[in-house]
């Protein structure tokens, strides 16, 4: 950390302001990250201490890269669809890096040091470090929209909101959509003043700063000025309740959950309108992640009496709420009726509420405890009660494969398992033995599995004839004995087949994918030194629904051949990475 001073002129008076810059100190949480949780390269601890690559441009080893990038990964068979009822248009994050520096001080400056392909970051927010709040708030610095940006490094640093407190701790929402290819962050520098003296020499106005506990109170502390006559529209004007219903509902399903607030203190009218469950029944929390706590679930429960889906990802963080109140809101919210549940990075999740979880949400059908990292294994096995789950995504949680035994066996509806990066499995092939039990398996994400051989292939091929999707990047020991080639003759439905650093891939298995996959839309082989030219364009021939292309780190595809394959075949994003 760099102390040095800098002076200002305001309104005429000269002021001295001691300012110190910070560098990262600690990564407190994040939502996902391309390295592994074994190693340095690509991984989230990468942004702590100074800059190292800055001001070069290109990928690199040494930086920050989050799993997913660009629109591919949500145009996948597998995608989520997105929540149909009133949305979050402001609300673009798609992933998050909590950070923590060594001193607390007033943020003048944050500097995102970014050093390839720039523009994704949406929103900044700091956390009240000082705090006598328990727990603790935070506030809103910026916000933005992505955006497609030149090919060169760049030091992001957008104009901040005045912050009320001293702050250590700042998080960092992504958003890849218009990336050509994966972002990445070199270092992320804090700027800021210890005095409150120094820090108010600006005349800015503050925003207001109002908890979502403290919007229900304001709501429910009007409700009883709503039972009036002269809460109703006066018999002589025009009564909105007149609406054709389909015209009421349409009109409420452009709105916002905290205007559904608002416009519930105008009249009883609509206050019972905005109380109604029915416009909840798909109900997004998730851009509330920092608002939402135990009270605000306690009054929110009469609202979600008929939710089937729900999305909690990232939500009670730092103990905004326990394990007891969120046991509460499922018991108290008719949870029979969920059929998705989306928990992603909750850390409040333990093996008590998992037990709840399943015994009143029977009926689930998509379960999502990806970044869950502090569950522990014991807790998973719980998930076999789950007679009807069709969607598992057990991305870097601590699941093992006894656990997917015991799960897979008693959930014979299952279509989508993700098991990326689970470090507790000690044997994969033995996993992909009990897929038996699974018929109707369309998507399988082995991302980062190092342990599956080609006999784990085999029992995919023997037990998934459906097979859509199946992502095998970083699994290293995969490509022998021609196994790639009998994959795709086996399951020619695959539209997606992701065969990252799979470095003994073959030209033979590029002709067979070619040969057999005609309904592939993507293909990455990143990182492969052994196919040639020739085959990699029998694939741009042969697949003619192929929509993305990746071929970043193949020694013989060389940058003439890429922009000539670029040219020929416009419909194909053909990718391949700037190297340093």
């Amino acid at each position: 950390m760099a102390t040095f001073i800098t002076n200002d002129i305001v309104k005429n008076r000269h002021v001295s302001r001691t300012v110190k810059r910070q560098t990262v100190n600690e990564v407190v949480d994040f939502s996902s990250q391309y390295g592994s949780d074994l190693s340095k390269s690509y991984t989230v601890a990468n942004v702590v201490g100074e800059t190292n690559i800055y001001p070069k441009y290109g990928d690199f080893t040494q930086s920050l890269v989050f799993r997913t990038y660009g629109r591919w990964w949500s145009s996948c068979p597998s995608s989520l669809k997105s929540f149909k009822q009133y949305h979050q248009p402001d609300f673009l994050s798609q992933d998050f890096i909590d950070i923590r520096y060594s001193y607390s001080v007033y943020p003048t400056k944050i500097e995102i040091f970014e050093t390839y392909n720039p523009g994704a970051v949406v929103r900044i927010l700091a956390c009240d470090s000082e705090t006598k709040y328990i727990p603790p708030r935070w506030i809103l610095l910026w916000a933005g929209s992505p955006r497609k940006c030149a090919a060169k490094a760049r030091v992001f640093s957008p104009a901040l909101k005045k912050c009320p407190f001293k702050t250590r701790r700042l998080r960092l929402e992504f958003n890849q959509e218009q990336c050509d290819y994966f972002t990445e962050i070199d270092a992320v520098y804090l700027h800021g003043v210890e005095s409150e003296i120094e820090y108010n020499y600006s005349e800015e106005k503050e925003d207001s700063i109002v908890s979502m506990t403290e919007a229900f109170h304001q709501r429910m502390s009007m409700n009883s000025n709503l039972n009036n006559e002269n809460s109703y529209v006066r018999n002589d004007s025009v009564n909105i309740s007149m609406l054709p219903i389909e015209v009421f509902n349409k009109i409420l399903s452009y709105l916002r959950f905290s205007e559904f607030g608002n416009l519930s203190k105008t009249c009883r009218f609509f206050r019972d309108c905005c109380y109604d469950p029915v416009y909840f029944k798909e109900f997004n929390l998730q851009p509330y992640w920092f608002k939402v706590n135990g009270v605000s679930l306690q009054y929110l429960t009469h609202r979600c009496r008929s939710t089937e889906k729900l999305c909690m990802s990232w939500c009670g963080s730092d103990g905004l709420f326990t394990t007891q109140d969120f046991e509460r809101f499922l018991k108290n919210m008719n949870s029979g009726t969920l059929r998705c549940l989306y928990l992603s990075c909750c850390r409040f999740l333990d093996v008590s509420i998992l037990k709840v979880i399943v015994e009143v949400c029977p009926d689930l059908e998509e379960l999502d405890l990806s970044s869950c990292i502090h569950l522990p294994s014991a807790a998973f096995e719980n998930l076999a009660m789950l007679k009807n789950l069709k969607r598992l995504n057990l991305y870097r949680t601590q699941v093992t494969e006894k656990d997917l035994a015991i799960i897979v066996e008693s959930c014979p509806k299952l279509k989508y398992i993700n098991l990326g990066g689970c470090y507790q499995f000690g044997n994969y092939d033995e996993a992909m033995t009990h897929l038996q039990y699974c018929p109707n398996i369309f998507s399988l994400d082995l991302w980062r599995s190092k342990s599956i051989t080609a006999n784990g292939i085999i029992s995919i091929i023997n037990h998934c004839p459906n097979l859509e999707e199946i992502d095998l990047g970083w699994c290293k020991n995969v490509a022998s004995h021609g196994i790639i080639r009998h994959l795709v003759t086996h399951c020619q439905k695959i539209k997606k087949i992701f065969l990252t650093a799979v470095r003994t891939l073959t030209d033979d298995d590029l002709l067979a994918i070619s040969e057999n996959c005609s309904l592939l839309e993507q293909l990455d082989i990143l990182g492969n030194s052994n196919v040639s030219k020739e085959s990699a364009e029998r694939v741009l021939m042969e697949c003619t629904n192929l929509k993305f292309f990746d071929v970043s780190f193949c020694s013989k595809l060389d940058s003439v051949w890429y922009h000539e394959m670029k040219a020929r075949f416009p419909l194909v994003d053909l990718k391949k990475s700037v190297s340093h």
